[in-house]
């Protein structure tokens, strides 16, 4: 059942933020950041500030609370999505895509898209079955269909074929194929459209791991009205989730609560 946040709930919501991220988090995180992120002694009093400002619903279940959701203070955006460690489901890419379509933003996605966001905040999916088929949808849907705002599209086959199973020759085909559609991909676009090219992970195939192996990740935003002519450095960003502030900030106008827009930089 979901229902809105009574103040009964505070102590229960904040123990579920706290024992989730250091759960969780630990898998990714260093003891000292879970800790950062989320002390183990919390604030109770600044946790009841925050949600006394916010519009906050809670799943409830037998089992008690599940997971909550808030929006910003402004009530313009999703401020904080949760779910307990042992009902994992979401996240903040799904929570941007329906704040997105709640705003009235069309999504088309490309490839896995569907799968990866489990078909929140997506319009209208294409399911490509590799590589070549996603590109080829792609150009096709900058072609004809003006009517979704963000093309969102999952080159899968980078990481499931090459990445994962060490295969560098074939992971440098996939990529002159890809560099060979660019221009085409590049033409198709109309004044003011944006495009980003990047990567969730780093996939290495000449490493030894068959797993994630970098840290870091490519970043290539394209301006179609902009100065292309004289490329500049955005940086190392703090974080993947700039890119989509820029997106958020680019269709909305709106600035989203996790990450840096770099949208004035293009």
């Amino acid at each position: 059942m979901i229902r809105t946040y009574i103040p009964a709930d505070l102590q229960s919501l904040v123990s579920l933020f706290t024992q989730t991220v250091h759960i969780v988090g630990s898998v990714y995180y260093s003891p000292e950041e879970v800790e950062a992120w989320a002390p183990s002694q919390p604030d109770v009093e600044a946790w009841r500030g925050y949600f006394d400002e916010r519009y906050t619903l809670v799943m409830d279940s037998e089992e008690g609370i599940t997971g909550f959701g808030c929006l910003s203070a402004d009530g313009g955006t999703v401020d904080m999505l949760y779910s307990h460690h042992a009902h994992q489901s979401g996240g903040v890419g799904s929570a941007i895509l329906d704040a997105l379509e709640k705003r009235g933003v069309k999504t088309l996605g490309i490839g896995k898209i569907d799968d990866i966001f489990q078909n929140r905040g997506i319009s209208a999916s294409n399911h490509t079955t590799n590589n070549k088929d996603g590109i080829n949808a792609t150009v096709e849907a900058l072609k004809n269909d003006r009517e979704h705002s963000l093309i969102f599209t999952n080159l899968v086959d980078f990481d499931m074929l090459f990445g994962h199973r060490n295969d560098a020759e074939g992971y440098a085909q996939e990529l002159e194929y890809f560099d060979m559609k660019l221009p085409l991909i590049l033409s198709n676009l109309k004044d003011g459209d944006l495009l980003f090219i990047t990567s969730d992970h780093g996939c290495d195939p000449t490493t030894a791991s068959t797993d994630h192996s970098r840290e870091y990740v490519p970043l290539l935003a394209y301006d179609k009205s902009g100065d292309y002519i004289n490329p500049r450095d955005l940086g190392t960003r703090e974080t993947l989730a700039d890119l989509g502030a820029t997106v958020y900030k680019y269709l909305t106008v709106g600035k989203w609560n996790i990450g840096e827009s770099f949208l004035v930089n293009l």
